[in-house]
């Protein structure tokens, strides 16, 4: 049923406040069928319109109108007008944007969409949005730049980072770089996605943690880069990388990761997992405290492993048949197994967790989707992040309370816990001082709330080539429809150039005429690219100093008859002009005339 569930990772301090993301939500396609319009923000609509500032006459001219809503997706017809005036209504095309997956960082949140594009929202003070700015949203909003289709997301925390797996194997990542955890090869942050440079084969699947991030490659080896202070990197050493470096001494191939604060698990085929790094608060789950640059088995495991999450210092593994166990520091109660002792060195077992189906940590709490839709989450919950309607620590699963539907996946934030619904709905609560339930607000709540579906867009595009020469004033209307308001757009201003011409050729009939004769005279006009209209106007025939003749010039062609001619060489001058589209153009040609 899902596309993918593992863990991004937590990081930060243990401060509540601060709590770092967990696990990201995935669901397959099959189970987003059934999205409806969800919650919508006042109907509110944004019109805009795209157009060249120049153009020549008849040179074929796209009006690109764009509708944006936060929730229903905006249908209907959308006027054009020039100058007040209505020159074409269109309707506007595409369908539905629904949630794949959402992954959670550090008061931010990103989605990936069925469309295989990425959406963001919340703090954006390191550019971890992707937009290009340093701006913050309350809404969802694009990632721009990114190279291809969308296969995985992983959020950072502490350095609010993001990354993506593009289906072509490549990494691209965005937002804090200071550690080098955007693998670019330098520490410079970036507010739009830049390539990992330097992976030693086609990625699968991507994770991040505090400061550092990890891929999968094909065939199962890892290769992380960033912050490697405890040996989170696992190649052995504790010097940061800008670029990847290869975990050494995996125990086999590697099908998800879980990168934390400064330790990193993965889940190994077959269901063991393997940890390294900063071993503190027994954060390696191998039965001691001390660091390890390489990888070490997690021991006292009760089943096979399917998922794994970590928080900060805590990690969290899913077992086959529903059961959960976690290790490492569970001083606000994260552990789940009625206790808050500092250091569980070994797994431990999560108290009445039997049907889990999917797993989410952050800093300092947990949660767990059960078999049958429900949702429960421990740990601390200051600011109401386990979802219970209080703020009151829980060392024990409790219920989350108010969910409007079947949960399917969940994902913990920095202080915000998400739910994702079987009718595709995604739920927020905890803290949003910054916008990370992407619902328009920064209210918080300890109760499940709606958040915003994507920002849809949807387009109809005008191509014209009949525009007359002069200044345009474009606007485009979108008239609404029930679920979206009415708006316009700004004035898109054009201006229409005269086409620049040539006299082609200038033939005649007999082309040696004899002396006494009168020879008939063709002169083509041509427009030139990128006009494609052909020329209209008139035509001044001088053969000599003399003007002989001044004839119309109708689809680029002009014809007329020359005097009576005397013998020698003369020369005929054609000049196309007076007309109010094109540029005049002239040319000539030497008669030669027999005795």
């Amino acid at each position: 049923m899902f596309a993918r569930i593992h863990a991004a990772t937590s990081g930060g301090t243990e401060n509540p406040m601060c709590a770092r993301p967990g696990s990201a939500i995935a669901l397959s396609l099959l189970a987003l069928v059934a999205l409806g319009a969800g919650p919508a923000l006042a109907g509110d609509t944004t019109t805009t319109l795209e157009a060249s500032p120049t153009s020549v006459f008849s040179e074929p001219v796209t009006l690109t109108a764009t509708v944006a809503a936060t929730g229903a997706a905006p249908s209907g017809a959308l006027r054009i007008q020039d100058g007040g005036k209505t020159i074409a209504t269109e309707t506007l095309v595409g369908g539905p944007l629904v949630y794949a997956a959402l992954h959670a960082g550090r008061a931010f949140a990103c989605a990936l969409l069925d469309d295989d594009t990425v959406q963001c929202w919340g703090r954006n003070s390191s550019g971890q949005l992707g937009d290009g700015t340093n701006d913050g949203r309350l809404t969802p909003g694009a990632v721009t730049g990114l190279s291809g289709p969308v296969t995985d997301l992983a959020l950072g925390s502490g350095s609010s980072h993001a990354c993506a797996l593009i289906d072509d194997g490549t990494v691209q990542c965005w937002g804090n770089n200071f550690r080098g955890q955007l693998g670019d090869g330098t520490t410079e942050e970036r507010p739009i996605p830049v390539s990992v440079t330097g992976l030693g084969g086609t990625a699968i699947a991507i994770d991040a943690g505090d400061r550092h991030s990890c891929a999968i490659l094909q065939g199962g080896s890892v290769q992380c880069w960033g912050e490697n202070n405890k040996g989170q990197l696992g190649d052995g050493g504790t010097t940061d990388s800008a670029a990847p470096v290869t975990v050494a001494g995996l125990s086999g191939p590697a099908t998800a990761l879980a990168p934390g604060q400064e330790h990193t698990c993965a889940l190994i085929q077959g269901g063991t997992v393997q940890c390294w790094g900063n071993g503190s608060s027994g954060r390696l789950g191998n039965g001691g405290t001390a660091d390890s640059l390489t990888p070490v088995s997690v021991s006292s495991l009760s089943g096979t492993v399917t998922a794994i999450a970590s928080g900060s210092f805590h990690t969290c593994a899913l077992i086959d048949g529903g059961a959960m166990q976690c290790w490492g520091r569970g001083t606000f109660g994260q552990i789940g197994n009625g206790s808050t002792n500092f250091n569980n060195t070994t797994p431990q077992t999560v108290s009445g967790i039997s049907t889990a189906t999917a797993i989410a940590t952050a800093t300092v709490n947990s949660c767990a989707a059960l078999d049958g839709g429900t949702a429960k989450c421990w740990g601390s919950n200051s600011v109401g992040a386990l979802g219970d309607g209080t703020k009151v620590q829980r060392n024990s699963p409790v219920s989350v309370q108010g969910l409007a539907g079947t949960v399917t996946a969940m994902a913990g934030g920095a202080g915000a816990t998400y739910a994702l619904l079987a009718d595709g709905l995604l739920q927020a609560w905890g803290l949003n001082t910054e916008g990370e339930f992407g619902d328009g607000t920064t209210t918080s709540t300890t109760a499940p709330v709606d958040v915003l579906d994507p920002t849809v867009s949807r387009t109809a595009s005008l191509i014209v080539d009949d525009l007359k020469v002069g200044a345009h004033a474009f606007t485009a209307s979108y008239g609404g429809d029930s679920d979206s308001d009415p708006s316009g757009s700004d004035v898109a201003t054009h201006t229409v150039d005269k086409a620049k011409t040539r006299i082609r050729k200038i033939k005649l009939k007999p082309g040696k005429p004899k002396a006494g004769q009168k020879a008939r005279a063709t002169v083509d006009v041509q427009a030139l690219t990128p006009a494609t209209a052909r020329p209209a106007g008139k035509l001044q025939v001088k053969l000599g100093r003399k003007k002989v003749a001044n004839v119309k010039v109708k689809d680029g062609k002009a014809k007329f008859r020359l005097p009576t001619l005397a013998a020698g060489k003369q020369k005929l001058k054609v000049k196309f002009q007076k007309s109010g589209n094109f540029k005049d153009s002239a040319g000539k040609k030497t008669v030669q005339v027999r005795n």
